[in-house]
């Protein structure tokens, strides 16, 4: 009986996985995680440069702050309410957008070198891709372990968005803001309706029909119907518990709901990132025994 000769038989040991399977899982999973990376790039997108996006999510509370103000033919007020919502987006996209365009253009290369079977490419994808999974798992781990370090940028947002408060009829950028967050989540300033005493350029004198009272909070605190009508007569000339919601705070709201997205994010690229490594592997076992 003739015994094959060595090198047949490494041949035939690795052939099996370089020419046919290991092939077709590392092309089928390449394409699976470029699918994800371009979705992710998707959803970056709209949410960095998507007014209309924004404008269908606050689409009741935006037409009835415009109608009740006064500013539903003012074009620019509203165009300008939209773009300052999409700064509040823009961090969020960001991470996204960044992140799916690297996972398209590596998982392409990967993609590339498996389907023209070239070890230099595998093996340089399989690289960067350790490279990257090491540097997303560090990021990972510090936002779980310290939240507020990723969401202080929405703290200091906010602040400035509280300070630059005008009035509820005024067409500026913080004063819109303010005017559809706080009767949305039913809160006041920052941490209460004591930091509008901070606010230089709060104007304490509301034109109401034919008088004129004098507030010492936005009327916005105010507890209000979706019409944006106080619900209570009292309100704005007096703030109580009843009357609105000046003792709640809105960043203990956001600050919730923001971390909530984050880990929602985080979930999403750990997931991604368990797909990356599974394909570096199998990339570098594929560049080994590529014949």
């Amino acid at each position: 009986m003739e015994i094959p000769d060595e090198s047949m038989v490494t041949t035939m040991d690795r052939l099996p996985c370089a020419n046919m399977p290991c092939r077709i899982i590392v092309i089928s999973l390449s394409i699976l995680v470029t699918g994800l990376g371009f979705t992710m790039f998707l959803v970056g997108s709209l949410l960095i440069w998507s007014d209309s996006m924004i404008e269908n999510y606050v689409s009741e509370e935006l037409e009835s702050l415009l109608k009740f103000t006064g500013l539903h033919n003012n074009v620019q007020a509203k165009r300008l309410l939209l773009t300052t919502l999409l700064n509040y987006t823009a961090p969020f996209g960001s991470i996204l957008f960044w992140h799916g365009i690297f996972i398209v253009s590596t998982c392409t290369l990967g993609l590339y070198g498996a389907i023209v079977r070239s070890r230099f490419i595998l093996f340089t994808f399989s690289s960067i891709m350790f490279a990257k999974l090491f540097v997303i798992s560090i990021m990972i781990v510090a936002f779980h372990v310290n939240p507020n370090s990723v969401v202080g940028i929405y703290y200091e947002m906010a602040w400035s968005a509280v300070r630059g408060y005008r009035s509820m009829v005024s067409a500026d950028a913080d004063s819109l803001v303010v005017s559809l967050i706080m009767p949305m989540l039913k809160c006041c300033g920052v941490q209460n309706g004591e930091d509008f005493k901070g606010s230089p350029n709060f104007e304490r004198k509301l034109v109401h029909g034919a008088g004129v009272t004098t507030i010492s909070t936005p009327l916005p605190c105010c507890k209000l119907r979706k019409s944006y009508e106080p619900i209570y007569r009292s309100c704005p000339k007096e703030f109580d518990e009843r009357n609105s919601n000046y003792k709640t705070g809105c960043w203990p709201i956001l600050e919730k709901q923001i971390q909530a997205v984050y880990a929602k994010m985080s979930y999403a690229v750990i997931f991604t990132t368990l797909c990356e490594l599974g394909l570096a592997s199998l990339a570098i076992y594929l560049s080994v025994t590529l014949g």
